[in-house]
């Protein structure tokens, strides 16, 4: 009599995340879609991310999934320290245990820093003199609003330009006719995405030089 025989592929599964690699900055996040290949097996696979540094963590929904993919959010903590790292995208199941790369980029998050050259300037009453701001950026290229802080009354600063999108500003500072000689310590402070940053300034103020004349003098006598 005859005998049919099917022979079935043993229940397995295979794992597979798209995109492979992600480029997430300090303090954000990002998504990636896992596909779970199924043959002849239909129960839940138990997903986890490994191999993630410390501030480095994952979420999946499902995160058993019975169906063919989850969705996975990965997290960087701002104090992770940018550079490249090798995780996985691990499966555990009834046949086993699968798992697939995920290569995490962390960028540094967007900064800058301000300095200022010459940071310190002795001015004459009534007199101006200059210095150069520089912007040292991150990741980061929109605008620094800056101004002067800590100016007594009859000091100004001026930039140019005043917010920048460059690398550097030029700073006039004027001191008024009546400003009290004196030492000042003002600041250079700029505004901008990443918040406020400042730098020192010392300003010393001379007073107007004085000239003092002395005559002569001298006796005549008639013959």
């Amino acid at each position: 009599t005859p005998l049919s025989l099917t022979v079935a592929p043993t229940p397995d599964y295979a794992l597979s995340v798209s995109p492979a690699t992600l480029t997430i900055v300090q303090g954000g996040a990002d998504v990636s879609t896992v596909t779970i290949t199924r043959t002849n097996f239909t129960d839940a696979v138990t997903l986890s991310l490994g191999g993630a540094p410390a501030g480095v963590t994952g979420t999946f929904a499902p995160a058993a999934p019975t169906g063919t993919s989850s969705t996975l959010t990965v997290f960087v903590g701002a104090a992770v320290a940018p550079g490249t790292y090798n995780l996985t995208v691990d499966g555990t199941g009834t046949p086993g245990n699968r798992s697939t790369p995920l290569t995490l980029t962390v960028a540094a998050a967007p900064n800058y820093a301000l300095s200022v050259s010459p940071a310190t300037l002795t001015i004459v009453q009534g007199e101006n003199d200059v210095s150069t701001v520089t912007i040292t950026r991150t990741n980061f290229t929109d605008a620094v609003t800056l101004s002067l802080g800590g100016a007594p009354a009859g000091v100004t600063g001026a930039f140019v330009p005043a917010a920048p999108t460059g690398t550097s500003s030029t700073l006039t500072v004027s001191v008024g006719a009546a400003v009290a000689p004196g030492t000042y310590n003002l600041t250079v402070d700029g505004t901008g995405t990443p918040g406020n940053r400042s730098t020192g300034l010392t300003l010393t103020v001379e007073a107007i030089p004085t000239v003092s004349f002395t005559a002569a003098a001298q006796t005549y006598w008639a013959a």
